[in-house]
Formats: structure tokens, C-alpha cells, sequence
């Protein structure tokens, strides 16, 4: 069944949200998952393999500008998927509109900053810059997409649109790799991929339908969702960027690929997430829904760490390759580094959806710290950035797991988000 939502001229399709078994449901999200983090992490092991560990430094701090840069687009996922999922009108046609605008300012913002950008990671590639900058529109775009399938529970639509973006991006890359073993031409490739990826994303989510008008009436409840994604994702890639900053070029391209692991445990469990989310909506489940999340990713990441201790020889050498032998003694404290990561963000979804904004701002503490400490000790090791990073990461866990028990027995618990959405 479906209704169909009017607004400035065109139509969106208001499906009914379906439910299949939730077997079936993490089943087909979990393999869409999985295959774009392989054909992720398989671009970043070509371009390791392809790049000298100075000139791979500044492709990795460069990707994690970008990840941090699509924060908006997460934030809106994350607010679409829940109002989509509680049955709020309109919210698919809302949160479409919402993208385009914010997409647009994104990219406004992006370009002003590129030059402070480059200058701080010492690029040199102009070209880089406007790559980057450019891949913001359409992947903020496709953030909005998500969140309407996501809050239905479309989620054989939304493995396709994952796929797509997976293909689009990944072979983009690929081909500019190719092309030339330069971090620009990587980027421009993951640029036009981008763009492909999310018009036939478009298709596959509401069909054939013009854009609607572009919508900046960002409401308190999409701000606080982004702040809640943009603390996530500052503490998944300040590491990186540090490391760029405060290392030689050669031990910043080291970590950088060590912190690749770290990129895997953290992703690894990102199944059970967008699964988890829209029941986070139900009030009367949030809590149950969440410990039993955290017990799959404890399983997940858990794997993924044993591994890691009993193989960091053969993962530092033969993976990485001879120019990245020093990962080998740092491969097992990554991976623990990506999966606190994880847990950090189950957790906050957690609190984003009972309108609890006091784990987001427990987070940004740590960020802060986190780039307090290392401004303050100035590692000149991988093993040092680690270090400090390792101490944040876990200690958060442990500290967004604390606020998140006060809070849930606490009376008017649900303020804030809550009250703010529109």
C-alpha cells in the first residue's frame, strides 16, 4: 500500500513501512553492508599498495575530511529515519527537500573552507580540494534517501541504494587509480561516481520525481542529529588527521594505514545499527533494542580483534605490504580503537532517539580531549597518536554507556530532541 505526499508541484510515494522476518531484514542489509565495506577497504588496499606511505597519508587525512564533511547527511539519515518510522506526515517529502537545501549549503561551506583545508594537511593538489567539495552534494543527497527507506523499512531498496553508492564511489576510485597513482585523480574518480550513484539512488528510492525545491527550515531536532553524527565521526577521524598534521610524512602514511583496521572494526557492525535504528523509535523496546545490538557487535568486533592478535605478522606484511611493515606491533590496538568506535555510536544512537542530547555532549568532550592531549604531548609516533587516541576512545565507551543508564532512569528524561521535533 502506499499514499502519496504533494507538495511544490510533484509526488512522492508514502509507503507503508514493511516488515519481514528480521532474519531476512539483516540478512539482506547486512550483505549490502558488508559488500561496500569490502569494495571500500579493497580501494584503500590498492591505493596502499599503488601509493608511496607520504603520498597515501594525504589521500587518508583527505577521506576523512570527507567523511567528517558528510556528517549533514548522516544527521539528516538518522532524523528522516526516525520521523519516517513514528509516522510523522510528510516526512519522506520533508526530508527529500531538506537534503537538497542543506546539500547546496554544504557545498558553500566546503568550498570557502577548502583553502584553510589544504593548507593545514599541506596539499598541494588543488584539484583534491574541488574533488572533495564536490562529492559533498551528492553524497548529502543520498543521506536524505536513506533515511526515507530506512524509516520504512524498505531495506531491500536501501541494500540497492548502499550498492550503489558502494559501486559508484569504489570504482570511481579505482578507475582514477588507474588512470594515474595520484591522490587527486582517486578523488575526482570517487567524485563522478558519487554523482552516479546518487541519481540512480534517486531512481530506486521514489522513481522518476523532479528534485523537490530545496528546504532550509532545518529544525532543532536535524541539528541536534548532526551534532550527535558529527561527534561520532570527529572522534573516528581526528586520529588520522592528527597524525597527517604531527608526524613526518612518512610515519603519518604508517598510521594511516594501520588506522585501516580501525576503519574496519568500526564499520564491521554497521548492520546492526541500521537495523537497530528504526526500532529505536519504540520507546517501550529502545532498551532492550540496544543491549541486544551491543551484544552482536561485542561478537562482531570481538572476532575481528582475536584475529587481529593472533595474525598482526601476516596482516602488517603481506596486506599492507613491505612499506608498512611497522603497523605489525600497532595492528591489534587499531582494531580495538575502530570497535570502541562502534560501541560509541550504538550508544548514541541510543540516546538520539529518547532525545537525550547529554551522550552528545559527553562525546565532544572527548573530541576535545582527545585534541588536547595530542596538541599537548605532540606524539612524534604512530604508536604515541595511538595511544592517545586508544585512551579517549575507550573511555568514552564506557562514559556514553554511564550517561545513557543515569538518564534512562531519570524522570523527563526525554527533553531536548524530543520536544525540539517539528
Amino acid at each position: 500500500m502506499a499514499r502519496t505526499a504533494h507538495r511544490g508541484g510533484a509526488h512522492v510515494a508514502e509507503r507503508t513501512p514493511q516488515t519481514p522476518s528480521a532474519v531476512r531484514e539483516g540478512s539482506t542489509i547486512g550483505l549490502a553492508v558488508m559488500a561496500g565495506n569490502v569494495m571500500s577497504y579493497l580501494l584503500t588496499l590498492a591505493a596502499i599498495r599503488r601509493l608511496a606511505p607520504d603520498s597515501y597519508g594525504e589521500l587518508a587525512a583527505l577521506l576523512s575530511v570527507l567523511l567528517v564533511g558528510s556528517v549533514p547527511m548522516t544527521g539528516l539519515q538518522l532524523h528522516v529515519a526516525l520521523d519516517v518510522a513514528r509516522g510523522v506526515p510528510g516526512a519522506a517529502r520533508a526530508g527529500l527537500a531538506r537534503g537538497v537545501g542543506v546539500a547546496l549549503v554544504v557545498a558553500a561551506v566546503g568550498a570557502s573552507g577548502a583553502p584553510l583545508v589544504g593548507g593545514f594537511l599541506s596539499v598541494g593538489d588543488t584539484a583534491s580540494l574541488v574533488a572533495v567539495v564536490a562529492s559533498l552534494v551528492p553524497l548529502t543527497v543520498a543521506g536524505s534517501l536513506q533515511g526515507v527507506l530506512q524509516g520504512r523499512r524498505s531495506f531491500d531498496r536501501l541494500a540497492v541504494v548502499l550498492l550503489l553508492q558502494g559501486v559508484g564511489k569504489v570504482g570511481g576510485g579505482l578507475l582514477g587509480l588507474a588512470a594515474a597513482p595520484r591522490p587527486a585523480t582517486v578523488l575526482v574518480g570517487m567524485a563522478f561516481g558519487a554523482w552516479l550513484a546518487t541519481l540512480a539512488g534517486w531512481l530506486v528510492a521514489v522513481g522518476p520525481v523532479a528534485p523537490p525545491r530545496p528546504a532550509l527550515d532545518v529544525s532543532r531536532s536535524v541539528v541536534l542529529a548532526t551534532v550527535s553524527v558529527a561527534a561520532v565521526l570527529a572522534l573516528a577521524n581526528v586520529d588520522v588527521v592528527a597524525a597527517r598534521h604531527l608526524l613526518a610524512a612518512t610515519p603519518a602514511g604508517i598510521y594511516a594505514a594501520g588506522a585501516v583496521l580501525a576503519k574496519i572494526t568500526f564499520w564491521a557492525p554497521q548492520a546492526v545499527s541500521v537495523l537497530a535504528l528504526p526500532r529505536l523509535a519504540d520507546d517501550a523496546a529502545r532498551r532492550r533494542v540496544v543491549l541486544a545490538s551491543l551484544g552482536v557487535l561485542v561478537a562482531v568486533d570481538g572476532g575481528v580483534v582475536l584475529a587481529c592478535a593472533v595474525l598482526w605478522r601476516p596482516i602488517a606484511g603481506t596486506v599492507f605490504g613491505p612499506g608498512y611493515a611497522d603497523t605489525g606491533p600497532l595492528v591489534t590496538g587499531f582494531a580495538v580503537l575502530g570497535a570502541s568506535w562502534a560501541a560509541v555510536q550504538l550508544l548514541s544512537y541510543g540516546a538520539l532517539a529518547a532525545g537525550d542530547v547529554g551522550t552528545a555532549v559527553v562525546l565532544w568532550a572527548g573530541v576535545l580531549v582527545e585534541v588536547t592531549l595530542l596538541a599537548a604531548v605532540r606524539p612524534r609516533t604512530p604508536a604515541g597518536v595511538l595511544g592517545v587516541a586508544l585512551a579517549v576512545g575507550c573511555g568514552l565507551g564506557l562514559a556514553a554507556a554511564a550517561v545513557g543508564r543515569l538518564r534512562s532512569g531519570a524522570p523527563g528524561a526525554r527533553t531536548a530532541l524530543a520536544e525540539a521535533a517539528p
